[in-house]
């Protein structure tokens, strides 16, 4: 089983009604959630694993703030550092972005 299998499992357990797990493409699957819960959907905590190219990570971010309680939230961004060329992609699109 894929550890985002066995986390989300844990979370559905212990935090019923208040956690979801988007799959898939997150340029398509993000903006389609958007639209099916747009005004409803307020997210707290979002944690994204997408690509690396400079488009996905923009993408990601401008997607995902539509989803974001305006009040209360937290992203957090896997990947994010220094080391690597598309870990400093990360960081700059996250330092001018957020």
């Amino acid at each position: 089983k894929l550890y985002s299998s066995v986390s989300a499992d844990y979370l559905y357990e212990h935090f019923p009604g208040r956690f979801a797990l988007i799959l898939g493409d997150s340029t398509k699957s993000i903006p389609s959630v958007t639209k099916l819960f747009l005004g409803e959907l307020k997210c707290q905590i979002i944690f994204i694993d997408g690509g690396h190219e400079l488009s996905i990570i923009q993408a990601d971010l401008n997607n995902i703030k539509k989803l974001a309680d305006p009040l209360w939230n937290r992203v957090i961004v896997d990947d994010l550092g220094t080391q690597y060329e598309y870990q400093r992609n990360i960081l700059s699109v996250w330092e001018n972005e957020i």
